[in-house]
């Protein structure tokens, strides 16, 4: 209790990017504990689970109470761990709570890393911390801060006897004797720093993705149950780690007279890969908003000067970057996403001239409609940058929206490049199937990018449908039922 665990959590969660800014108990905003009751106490009551990825490696956070009260809510998700972090207090040392944790872990014979929190304050001496842990929890208890030195090799090596042959016949320790060892409990990896100041976490990540067994699936389906719940409609919701085949909706489990009716993401997981999606946007965005003074300054010089069509652009520029800077919420109302694809275009045409021409037709009945901000005009951009600018004659782009059959319709039409049947069939699989992983390495905002939001903001309800003709044009339909307008 007040090891800092949840504090930890935050930080896990924040260098994976998970989150934007990790939370605090004490301010009440912490990402997992967003309970009424959880945040008015400053206490985890309900285990609570969200994915994080690092390093190419998928994992899944489950945060339990650590609060002697709350025990058997903790008790029950050990049962599906492949491995647990145990945080001690390094101001306080091993207490009460740490024993209990320990044995509990022992009986469900769960591996173990240990990470030593709060070692930023004075009293907090790693030596003495480090004798303590190996007397009165496991002397295979073993400082992981200086991986691949003698003298971590030799500690490693005296947890078993076998590999302490090996060793001293001359062979060093290799990672997959720790991870045996690990497995086995005979191994105990400890980690020192600080979680509220993001101090050893990264350490401690690239030790749980490095010697963390996963367990190989079968044909056979196979499970666990941790946690039984009811959502806000009152269904049945029932939490398991799948240890083994595949779970799909509509199997049956006739010795309980069961069937799969849904098969769910966490709204938390969902709100995570939505978050990661907006980051990735924000990662292209030029948003120091001293530039907006940069900017009027010059376009109030360009007036003074009757260099009025260099004013203009200035001012069409500001517009634009505004747009950029006030990511505040991700909706943005369809007339509003229209005035700045006009804004948008209006600069392109000082670029290529006569060579671009656009026209805009936006249904009345369309303009309050919110929709994700940057979706549409990131598909007008991409008409510009693939479409006119490989173009050398003069080209137009067309947007269109309105209500058909109880979809919300939005066209983007250009007559510039366009592209051949192959790049059009690849385009459209990837706009309608992309996943968060498919972008996540991308630093800029693209079309995928787009996509991913509208399916996100629309659960998965938008299409997209793309043609093309090389040296003709493209034309992209994207369909929204009016059920899944935001």
């Amino acid at each position: 209790m007040d090891a800092g665990k949840t504090t930890l959590a935050e930080g896990l969660l924040y260098t994976c990017g998970t989150i934007r800014k990790a939370g605090r108990v004490d301010h009440g905003d912490a990402f997992l504990d967003n309970g009424d009751m959880e945040r008015k106490r400053g206490i985890t009551i309900f285990s609570k689970q969200a994915r994080i990825r690092w390093k190419d490696v998928d994992i899944t956070l489950l945060d339990t109470p650590g609060h002697v009260d709350f025990s058997a809510e903790m008790e029950r998700t050990l049962q599906v761990l492949d491995a647990a972090i145990l945080v001690i207090d390094g101001s306080d040392g091993v207490q009460g709570d740490v024993y209990t944790l320990w044995r509990l872990l022992k009986r469900y014979e769960v591996p173990v890393f240990l990470f030593v929190n709060k070692m930023d304050q004075p009293v907090a001496e790693k030596e003495k911390l480090m004798q303590e842990l190996k007397e009165q929890l496991d002397n295979g208890v073993v400082d992981f801060s200086d991986m691949g030195t003698a003298t971590w090799q030799e500690e490693i090596a005296v947890c078993d006897e076998k590999l302490m042959e090996r060793y001293l016949d001359g062979d060093p320790v290799e990672e997959e004797d720790v991870c045996e060892l690990l497995a086995s409990r005979k191994l105990f990896p400890c980690f020192f720093g600080s979680a509220l100041k993001l101090n050893g976490i990264k350490e401690l990540l690239d030790a749980v993705c490095k010697y963390t067994q996963r367990f190989r699936t079968t044909d056979a389906f196979g499970a666990r149950v941790y946690k039984i719940a009811r959502d806000a409609q009152g269904n049945r919701l029932t939490y398991l780690k799948i240890t083994s085949g595949k779970l799909t909706v509509k199997d049956s489990f006739d010795q309980w007279n069961e069937k799969v009716n849904q098969i769910r993401l966490e709204k938390q997981g969902i709100d995570i890969a939505r978050q990661q999606a907006e980051l990735l946007a924000l990662y292209s965005q030029i948003n120091p908003h001293f530039l907006f003074n940069v900017l009027e300054s010059i376009r109030m010089h360009c007036v003074l000067k009757k260099e009025n069509e260099t004013a203009a652009m200035v001012e069409r520029l500001a517009i634009l970057e505004r747009q950029n800077v006030e990511w505040n919420t991700d909706d943005t109302t369809i007339e509003e996403e229209v005035s700045f694809i006009k804004a948008y275009l209006e600069l392109q045409k000082y670029r290529f001239g006569d060579r671009l021409s656009y026209e805009i037709d936006v249904s009345k009945e369309c303009q309050n409609v919110k929709i994700p901000k940057l979706a549409l005009v990131t598909f007008v951009e991409n008409s510009c940058v693939h479409g006119v600018e490989k173009k050398s004659v003069p080209c137009w782009i067309y947007l269109r929206v309105y209500w058909k059959e109880n979809c919300l319709i939005m066209e983007v039409e250009d007559t510039g490049n366009g592209m051949d049947e192959d790049e059009v069939k690849l385009l459209n699989h990837r706009m309608n199937h992309v996943q968060i992983d498919d972008i996540r390495k991308k630093k800029h905002v693209g079309v995928l990018n787009a996509c991913l939001r509208l399916k996100m903001a629309t659960k998965d309800q938008v299409s997209f449908e793309m043609e093309s003709e090389k040296g003709i044009g493209t034309f992209l339909v994207i369909r929204i039922p009016e059920s899944a307008v935001l």
